[in-house]
Formats: C-alpha cells, sequence, structure tokens
C-alpha cells in the first residue's frame, strides 16, 4: 500500500534525516527517475552530497537552481524540499521475505521494487506538474527525479509476548525532489497535490504490480480489501498479526480517536504513525550477531512455526490454485470485473474522477495474475466500448472526468420528467380558502404558510426546502388534511422506514420506506393510484436512480389516466445522498421554496449558530458557542467519550423528569464507545444488570463485525426491519428478559430475547436478525451517528467533534437541539490533523489555541454536495459509442494518445527494471 505521502520543506530536515535514508543496514539508494539537467542520473547510486544539494534547492553539484541558490512556491510561501512517498508490502509478502530462504527473499524483495517502480511511473506520466503563471494557474508537465530506498524492518514496538523488537515490514521510500526542468529551461518547484490526489490510484497499481509479480513466483494472492489490498494465500493470519506490534500499536491510537480503520481517516493515520515512531536501535538484534532475519526466524519458531514449513505451504497453496488460472477462464474473469467496476463507482456518485477509474480498474484486477500494464488497455476499452464517457477535462490536472451512459441518460431524462411533471395542472385540488383556514389553525409562519400553499396548488410536483428545525414537517400536517378533505389518497416515503413510520404518526397516513414502495411496484404492486398525494421526506437523501424511479412510476400512472401529485420536502444542504444528487437536480429543473426561518431552537443565539453553519460560517459558529460556553475541549477521544458521558449523567441528575440529552457522534466507534460508558454509569446506578447476560457478534450498518454485550434494562436499536415483531430499520426497544445463553461464538444457538417497544413487548431470536454472515443487526441505543440523526428532535444534544466533522455533519448534528447543543472536541485528533498540514521541519512545535480552532472551523466548512453529470455539459451523447462533448479548456494540454502521455524526455532512465 502507500502507507504515506510527506512534504518537507528546507535540506535542513533531510540533512537530519540522511542517516535514516543512507546509513544503517539497509542497502543504498539508487535514483530511479531522474531529470538529467539535475546532474543525476537514473540506476546509480544516491550519492549523500547530490542528495543533499537537490533537497536544498541546488543543483547536484552544487550551483544554484535560480539565482540566490533557492526556489520559491509559485504562490511565495516556503519552499518544499521533496516528497517521501511511502509503499508498504503486506504483511504476509514481509513475513515470507524475511523467513523465506535467500532465494525467496531476493525475488520477493526484486517483485516489490519493480512494483513500487511501476507506481512512481505511473506517478510520473499523471502527477508530476510544476505551476507557474499567476497564482501558479498554469500547470505545465514534467518529468520528476525520484531517489528509492529499500528498507526491511519496521519501528521497534512491544509485541505481545512481552517482547520489543522491530518486525519485518519490506517498504520502499521513494523520495521525490522538488525541482524539475520546466521548457522555457528554468527550474520549479512540483505542484505536490497532484501526488497526494493520485495516492490510491498509485497504490492500486502498486498492488496489481506485486500480486502478479508474486503470482509468477508460485504464489497465490487473495485479496482482502479495497483498493486492491491483498496477502499471499499459506501464510499463517496468526503469525502476521503478531508481527505486526507495530501496526497494532497505530491502529489501538485510532480506535482511541473513535476511527475503526486507517482507510477512514488516511490523514490521521499517518500522522499517528509518524507520532508514535520510536527510533531504530542498532543493537536490535545483537544477540543472533546482528542477523534481523535470524532473529526473526527464532521470534517465529518460539511461536510455534518453522520457517522453512511455512515457504513450504505458501508455495503449495499456489500449486493447488494454478489450475484455476487457465487462459480463457482469466479473460472471462477480467472482462467480468472491470465491467463491473462503472456501475460499482456510480452507485455512490455520478460523477466519476480519473484517479478512481484508475484505481477501480487496478484493483479489479488483483488476483488475476495480469501486470499493471493490463489495467490500461482495460481503461482504454472501456471507453472505446461506451461503457464510460468522458465529460470533460478536471479544471486542475488534464485527467478526464467520467461517467456512463446509464447515469448520463437517467440523469437527463430525471430532469425531463421534472420538467413534464412540474408543468402539469391537476383538477380536483384543495380549496385555497380551506387551505388558508388550515394554515391559521396549525399558526404557520408567512414562509411555512407560503410552502403550504404551492404544496396543494396545481402543480403535479413541486418542491419546498427549508433548514433543520424551520418546521418543514409541520407545514405537511395543513398539506395532508387538505388534500385528504379534497378526496385524495395520501401517501409518504422516506429513504429510512424510521421517518417514514415519524410521517405516518405525524399526519396518520400510510408511509413506507421509499425502497418498499419502488420494491411492490416492481413486482405488480403499483402504489400510486387515481388521486394520490406521495409526500416524500427527507427528500434531499434520495439518490439520482431512487428519484428517477419515482418520477418514473408517476408518469406510468398518468399515462394510464391517473391524476397524482408529488410533493417533495428536504434540504441539499445536510446530509448528502449515497449515489447522485436527486433532489438538487429535480429542483435545478422546476425551482423550490425555501422555509429558512428556524422555529426549533428557542434562543436567539442557537438560532444563529444553525443558520451560520447551514452557510459555512463556521469560525461565527464555533465563536458563538465559545461564547456561550457550549464548546469543550478535550485531551483526547477517550476523554471526549468520558467527558460526554459525564455531561449526560449531570444533565439527568439536575433535572431526572427531563428527557437526557442526544448524545451524536460521527462513526460507529465514537457511538460505541459512549455506548459503552452510558451503559457503566447506569450499572453504578442499578439501573442495568451488572454484567451481561449474552455477549453476540453485531455488524454495523457500515457492514463491520464487533462485539455486542446485552444485559437486561439495555434499549437496543433495530438495524433492520422484522415484520414478524412489527419492527423496522431504526426501531428502539428496552430488554426485558434474556433467557439462554449467547456468545461471539456460538451465534446465540440458545438465545431467545424479550423488549418493549412502545406499549408492547416482543420477543425473538438473534439470529432473527443476523445478516448472510450471521452477524447481528442489532445496537445499543443510548448514542446515535449523526446519519441516523437527520430528522430528530431533541431537548438538548452533545455532539462529539472530531477532524472528520465537514458541513453537512456539522449542520445536522448540531441542530437537532431545541435547547443548548455542546460540541465536545478532540484536541489530541486535530492537532494531529495540524501537525499533518506542516512541513515535516515543523511538526515538531507545539500547536497554538487559535491554529486548533481555525483548523476545526476550516473543517467544519468542508461541502460535499454532490454533483451530477448536468454540471459538466449540456449536451451529453445519448448512447454509447458517440464522441463525447470538446473538453472544456484545460490549464494544460490534453493527454494525447493514451494514460496520461505526453511528450517523451530524452535520455530517460528507468532504472534497473527499465
Amino acid at each position: 500500500m502507500v502507507a504515506t505521502i510527506s512534504a518537507g520543506t528546507s535540506a535542513r530536515y533531510y540533512l537530519a534525516q540522511v542517516e535514516y535514508y543512507l546509513g544503517g543496514r539497509e542497502p543504498e539508494g539508487r535514483w530511479l527517475l531522474t531529470e538529467p539537467a539535475l546532474g543525476v542520473i537514473a540506476g546509480t547510486p544516491v550519492a549523500r552530497t547530490a542528495f543533499e544539494n537537490l533537497h536544498a534547492g541546488r543543483h547536484a553539484d552544487g550551483r544554484a537552481l535560480l539565482q540566490g541558490g533557492h526556489m520559491k512556491t509559485t504562490d511565495g510561501g516556503a519552499r518544499t524540499g521533496g516528497y517521501d512517498i511511502t509503499f508498504s508490502a503486506p504483511k504476509s509478502v514481509s513475513v515470507l521475505a524475511a523467513l523465506g530462504d535467500d532465494a525467496l527473499r531476493d525475488a520477493i524483495e526484486a517483485a516489490q521494487e519493480q512494483a513500487v517502480a511501476e507506481a512512481m511511473r505511473f506517478l510520473d506520466c499523471e502527477a508530476a506538474f510544476c505551476r507557474r503563471g499567476k497564482a501558479g494557474a498554469i500547470r505545465e508537465p514534467v518529468r520528476l527525479t525520484v531517489a528509492l530506498f529499500r528498507h526491511g524492518e519496521a519501528r521497534p514496538a512491544e509485541h505481545v509476548d512481552g517482547t520489543t523488537f522491530a518486525d519485518p515490514a519490506t517498504h520502499h521510500h521513494a523520495v521525490v525532489v522538488n525541482a524539475s526542468l520546466r521548457s522555457d529551461g528554468s527550474f520549479g518547484a512540483l505542484d505536490g497535490k497532484a501526488f497526494f490526489t493520485m495516492k490510491m490510484a498509485a497504490g492500486a497499481r502498486y498492488h496489481l504490480e506485486l500480486a502478479s509479480r508474486l503470482q509468477t513466483l508460485g504464489l497465490a494472492i487473495e485479496a482482502t480489501g479495497g483498493n486492491g489490498l491483498f496477502e499471499v494465500a499459506g501464510v499463517d493470519p496468526g503469525l502476521c498479526a503478531y508481527f505486526s506490534a507495530r501496526r497494532h500499536e497505530i491502529a489501538d491510537e485510532l480506535a482511541a480517536a473513535g476511527i475503526a480503520h486507517s482507510a477512514d481517516a488516511p490523514a490521521l493515520a499517518a500522522a499517528k504513525a509518524r507520532a508514535t515512531r520510536g527510533v531504530k536501535r542498532e543493537d536490535e538484534f545483537e544477540a543472533h550477531g546482528g542477523d534481523r532475519r535470524a532473529a526473526w526466524r527464532a521470534r517465529a519458531a518460539a511461536r510455534g512455526f518453522d520457517p522453512a514449513a511455512l515457504t513450504a505451504g505458501a508455495l503449495q497453496a499456489g500449486r493447488e490454485r494454478a489450475p484455476a488460472r487457465k487462459l480463457d477462464r482469466v479473460e472471462a474473469l477480467i472482462r467480468a470485473r472491470v465491467d463491473a467496476v462503472p456501475r460499482a463507482l456510480t452507485e455512490t456518485q455520478s460523477l466519476v474522477e480519473h484517479r478512481h477509474l484508475v484505481a477501480g480498474v487496478a484493483a479489479a484486477l488483483v488476483e488475476t495474475g495480469v501486470k499493471a500494464a493490463r489495467a490500461d488497455a482495460e481503461l482504454a476499452r472501456l471507453v472505446a466500448e461506451g461503457a464510460v464517457v468522458a465529460l470533460r477535462r478536471d479544471r486542475r490536472w488534464p485527467h478526464p472526468i467520467y461517467s456512463t451512459p446509464e447515469v448520463i441518460a437517467l440523469e437527463r431524462d430525471l430532469r425531463r420528467m421534472a420538467r413534464a411533471l412540474a408543468g402539469v395542472s391537476l383538477a380536483g385540488i384543495p380549496d385555497p380558502s380551506r387551505v388558508a383556514d388550515l394554515v391559521r389553525q396549525d399558526g404557520l409562519n408567512p414562509e411555512q404558510a407560503e410552502a403550504a400553499r404551492l404544496a396543494t396548488g396545481p402543480a403535479a410536483l413541486c418542491i419546498a426546502e427549508g433548514s433543520p428545525g424551520s418546521g418543514k414537517s409541520t407545514l405537511l400536517r395543513p398539506v395532508s388534511s387538505a388534500w385528504t378533505e379534497s378526496g385524495w389518497r395520501v401517501i409518504g416515503a422516506a429513504t429510512a422506514w424510521k421517518v417514514a413510520h415519524a410521517l405516518r404518526d405525524d399526519l396518520c397516513i400510510e408511509a413506507r420506506a421509499v425502497d418498499s414502495w419502488l420494491e411492490g411496484a416492481a413486482h405488480g404492486r403499483p402504489f400510486l393510484t387515481d388521486r394520490t398525494c406521495l409526500i416524500v421526506d427527507e427528500a434531499g437523501l434520495l439518490s439520482s436512480r431512487q428519484l428517477h424511479r419515482i418520477l418514473a412510476e408517476v408518469e406510468r400512472a398518468r399515462a394510464a389516466g391517473l391524476r397524482v401529485a408529488v410533493r417533495l420536502v428536504g434540504d441539499r444542504k445536510q446530509l448528502q445522498p449515497i449515489g447522485g444528487p436527486g433532489l438538487r437536480i429535480v429542483a435545478d429543473a422546476v425551482g423550490t421554496t425555501r422555509v429558512d426561518t428556524i422555529v426549533r431552537q428557542r434562543e436567539a443565539w442557537t438560532r444563529e449558530v444553525v443558520t451560520h453553519l447551514g452557510q459555512g460560517r463556521t469560525a461565527e459558529a464555533l465563536a458563538l458557542l465559545d461564547a456561550q460556553g457550549a464548546v469543550t475541549e478535550c485531551t483526547s477521544s477517550q476523554a471526549v467519550a468520558a467527558a460526554m458521558v459525564a455531561a449526560w449523567s449531570a444533565a439527568r441528575a439536575a433535572n431526572p423528569e427531563a428527557p437526557a440529552p442526544l448524545l451524536i457522534a460521527r462513526t460507529n466507534v465514537q457511538v460505541r464507545a459512549l455506548n459503552a460508558g452510558i451503559r457503566e454509569v447506569l450499572r453504578r446506578e442499578g439501573s442495568l444488570a451488572p454484567t451481561d447476560a449474552a455477549t453476540l457478534t453485531a455488524v454495523t450498518s457500515s457492514g463491520r463485525p464487533y462485539l455486542l454485550g446485552l444485559a437486561v434494562g439495555d434499549p437496543v436499536r433495530f438495524l433492520a426491519r422484522l415484520d414478524a415483531l412489527g419492527v423496522v430499520n431504526g426501531t428502539e426497544a428496552v430488554l426485558t428478559g434474556i433467557e439462554g445463553r449467547g456468545d461471539g461464538l456460538s451465534r446465540d444457538a440458545d438465545l431467545r430475547l424479550t423488549a418493549r417497544i412502545g406499549g408492547r413487548e416482543v420477543s425473538f431470536r438473534p439470529r432473527d436478525l443476523a445478516d448472510e454472515h450471521r452477524r447481528i443487526r442489532l445496537a445499543s441505543a443510548h448514542a446515535t451517528t449523526i446519519y441516523g440523526s437527520q430528522g430528530l428532535t431533541t431537548e438538548s444534544a452533545l455532539v462529539w467533534g472530531d477532524a472528520g466533522l465537514d458541513r453537512h455533519d456539522a449542520f445536522v448534528a448540531m441542530s437537532r437541539a431545541r435547547g443548548v447543543t455542546r460540541l465536545f472536541v478532540d484536541r489530541a485528533g486535530l492537532d494531529a490533523r495540524v501537525r499533518e498540514e506542516r512541513a515535516l521541519s515543523d511538526r515538531a512545535r507545539p500547536v497554538e489555541a487559535d491554529e486548533r480552532r481555525a483548523t476545526l472551523a476550516r473543517l467544519m466548512a468542508r461541502s460535499g454536495e454532490k454533483a451530477s453529470t448536468l454540471d459538466l455539459a449540456e449536451e451529453i451523447p445519448g448512447q454509447a459509442g458517440r464522441a463525447p462533448p470538446s473538453p472544456e479548456p484545460a490549464t494544460v494540454p490534453p493527454p494525447q494518445g493514451g494514460r496520461g502521455a505526453r511528450p517523451r524526455h530524452r535520455g530517460r532512465g528507468l532504472g534497473r527494471d527499465g
């Protein structure tokens, strides 16, 4: 994997690090890629003086590259000396290299180096640019100068048996010199942002090349995760875990920050890795004469593993799987996997950046045995066959932005249907005077009244949008009553069953999850009858596909002569849909009425906080919260959890009759930490059994397993619909009985739970809620995620603030309460983010309070609003195979002739594998 990309800003940093790169027991570095004008040659050893000079902004022989002997960034800031891009082999690969014989070790290390070289060649083609012109607006393709250093061990860490030593960890540091020759003969600094942007794509190509070369050695590959992650079959996972003490150290740090996997927060993971980094010691393996491989073999033997048998087992696994790799089968597998990539990418977004398509294709090819070059051919095939269509080129770098013909046609058709329906005038609508009476009876404000008037008007389709707490649900009561009194059938829908049931209860109508209505229609049970008004709540969460299917049902009903009205209620500023932005496409096509006067919050300053957050003015929102003492900074994520639980407990003690504050966090790991803390409080009070009666293997809504402890008195949340109990995803209950035994291994063979839901009691077996992996879809319900909180209203709220919050998260989480919302900030996590964004040479400096607050405000102001294919081009090809529209002007000439192609440089060196 590409573990980290780090930027340093001065020669001083690299001078201090020279022993790390050039010293010790690791082999000497060599120049992998070079710009000859800088005075170094690809394939030759890295000399200390040249390395230091280039990072100081000088020619390898010490001559100044620019007058004055230094280069500045385009914006005049401090110069970055270089970029360290680290490629780390999977742990099973490192273990085999450490424990195998010399021939296997050499072959694995060669495969690793060749894979790194392939990834760096990719970055050289796709991410090598100098910026020039005013504010660096022009990006010019250049060539990279890269020094490659091979290392075989991690930093020392304590292991489960109490020993401390450096684990085997085959990895390379590719150090990119931050200087290159521009077309006018001058030297300039690189656009480092391109490296960070292309990180995942480079990692996927590295994984593919390494996997292919290991398969050539007779090893079998097993994909283990996203972006092409894999392990070697036949290498015991327990041994790999033992030799992963350093990784566990970092994972523990991340878990403490409420992050389950480094992929969830790569920047923080990298920062934690550096923060926990120890110092390599030369006497680590003195007991074995300095031979680290001998020491590792001894450690493995002490754990009951014979190194020779381990190697033989891995090679045997490779032989057993070799027959499955017949050419015709492999080619069929390649086509099937690659053909599935565009659809998978557009499940979560309408537009696909080039880097994501590159990464998706490369990851799909892992296990097939082909090299990274095949990924180029497969991507070109997708384009040639029309499976993906380039809409225009990225404004930053000359890379295409794609979508699929299906999504392009779907979103164009969604816009067409919306415009057509908005122009339809319905007969038999509610009497305006009666609507006015109902509006007065419900006490609607002018904005709400105007929205209600439009929602009861003749247009077949209309939209009401508004800020959280602006009373969108309130305005639906007179709307629903007016349509019902006029003889219309009113039904409701929402993306989540829980929201649909709230709509049902508020309006006394039939309401279901959107997908439930659509599934019935797909099986011959249409949900739209004559004179039906469909109200869709939280419509901002509808994907383009979902909203297209809804309007397609409306069109079918109208074609059959039925009268149907659709009323969409939601907010594009809140949480974003999983998929294309359905509501935004429709709203842009037909217009919308807004309800922005906030009525949920009682006090003016709390309403002002919500308004600021919705408009991205997070600094102002944080200042208001600070002035009211509503921001608490905690030293760590553990301290955040403890402080939130203590505040929850204090609020209950101060006013036992009032509802307890709602605890809101961004991740499931954070929610579990809060749940655990509250359970301890309840145990001390005696309102929860002192010990768990059962421990189940549960699964989060995102599909990750964990152990769930249950005791009588626990509030729980169902994460799946179970018709036999009358529960849906999001239904909450309190456990009143636990009979039998259940643990994470026996899969609750004899376990039965009873629970109280409102005024009724239900009984069920946990296995009734199991997924296909027999994991239970049940969770503790003391706290909720931000996603689960959208649509809720509470008296007070406590919110976990971390570096992952964006504008949409903050807007939703901080607007749930009528009263005060308090924000609890993970100071350690924010400090890690601040340091991550500093230059390497400046990361040891303490983080100041104003830096931390400015970073929090900037992160909370980030917008992740989804884009659609309609945003990029008005004239999109209507079928596969037709030429895409002309790209908009790019800051660099578009590449010609294939992946990242541009005029090749003379005298280009590619090192040993060139």
